[in-house]
């Protein structure tokens, strides 16, 4: 039986691998296009995709900040229009708004331990805006903080464990109906154009009837809690924190002040004032227009400033102390407790000497 003589091997070609690499070429081309798009989009402020919420949206901002920040402005909703520009063109240092809708002392925790581990050199100074029921909200905290772990790592885990199953309700945030500049400045949302005052006014004052109200008899527990831990963290990374209490629209304001109003704003102060013993900190009592110059038609509605008002409040800082957003700050007094701890139970920070920064400032309304 004969058998068939073997064939012999086919010449190589450069077809195949020339198909191959064409095809790689071409996919990370692609993949190329699509994360340039993304970075242009995120460069430009629009989110590219849904995020848990604003204050991930503003750690990823933070993230991508080609300078250490100098100035840091931390607050809710109320603080988004605060210009980082602006205050570099008054002080010469670069700044960052890290403020983000919904966001209270336990978000601002999380954010400024967020951004020392982002920038564990800097010494930023503080521009924290608070308003009256700041710290009576025992709410829901933002998702981001019981599920991503650059946050949680802050937390104790049994508050973790309780907030995770209400986190994971919460549908991620589109934000492709507002403008961020890479600096943290809201510059934009799709109905800035559309309002009107009056009666975004009378909306707010139909809200604080239903959900504020007369306010609770005391402080809540969590927020005074993360509040003054936030300051002693501020104390141990050399910082002098500016505390400002944030105005409302006159017309809302007169219509709230005899709801609970009054007597949360004197709470509140007072609340303040005593922490001013043991953590370095400046109070700004701007609760009333008059208070820095304010401009009642510089209102998005009842709570939110508008860019005027927001500068003007900026210069009456540095009209009472010119060197608020002085930078950089003396180094703290070494201490044992230099570093910031994630443990569980948050305790105040031992007092700073006082040869290290200048005693607090309290600056009430005039």
């Amino acid at each position: 039986m004969s058998s068939r003589p073997a064939r012999p091997p086919r010449p190589w070609s450069p077809r195949p691998a020339r198909r191959l690499l064409i095809a790689l070429t071409v996919t990370v081309a692609l993949a190329c296009i699509a994360l340039g798009a993304g970075n242009a989009a995120f460069a430009l402020g629009f989110a590219p995709q849904p995020v848990l919420d604003e204050l991930a949206y503003k750690a990823n901002l933070a993230i991508a900040l080609h300078r250490t920040p100098q100035i840091v402005v931390l607050g809710g909703s109320r603080g988004l229009r605060f210009e980082p520009s602006y205050l570099t063109g008054k002080t010469g240092v670069s700044a960052f708004n890290a403020s983000a809708r919904n966001s209270g002392p336990e978000e601002e925790w999380a954010i400024v331990n967020f951004l020392h581990r982002v920038f564990p050199d800097a010494r930023p100074r503080y521009l924290w805006l608070i308003h009256v029921k700041e710290l009576r909200a025992h709410k829901v905290l933002q998702p981001s903080l019981s599920l991503q772990s650059r946050f949680r790592r802050y937390f104790p885990l049994s508050l973790v464990r309780q907030q995770a199953p209400l986190a994971r309700k919460v549908k991620p945030v589109y934000l492709g109906g507002m403008r961020f500049l890479p600096d943290g400045y809201l510059s934009w949302t799709r109905s800035d154009a559309s309002r009107v005052l009056s009666k975004e006014v009378h909306d707010c004052i139909t809200y604080w009837d239903s959900h504020d109200g007369p306010g609770t008899p005391t402080l809540e527990t969590r927020p005074k809690r993360y509040f003054r831990r936030t300051l002693g963290l501020m104390d141990r990374l050399g910082a002098t924190p500016i505390v400002v209490l944030m105005p409302m629209q006159p017309r809302m304001q007169d219509a709230v002040r005899d709801q609970g109003w009054t007597s949360d704003h004197e709470q509140v102060l007072a609340y303040l004032q005593g922490l001013s013993a043991t953590y370095r900190f400046s109070l700004f009592d701007f609760s009333e227009l008059s208070s820095f110059g304010g401009l009642p038609n510089a209102f998005w509605d009842g709570f939110h400033p508008k860019v005027a008002n927001t500068r003007l409040i900026v210069d009456e800082i540095l009209r009472r102390d010119p060197s608020a957003f002085a930078w950089p700050q003396p180094a703290p007094a070494p201490s044992a407790s230099a570093a910031p701890s994630p443990s569980p139970t948050p305790s105040p920070s031992p007092t700073p000497s006082p040869s290290a920064t200048p005693s607090p400032s309290v600056q009430p309304s005039p």
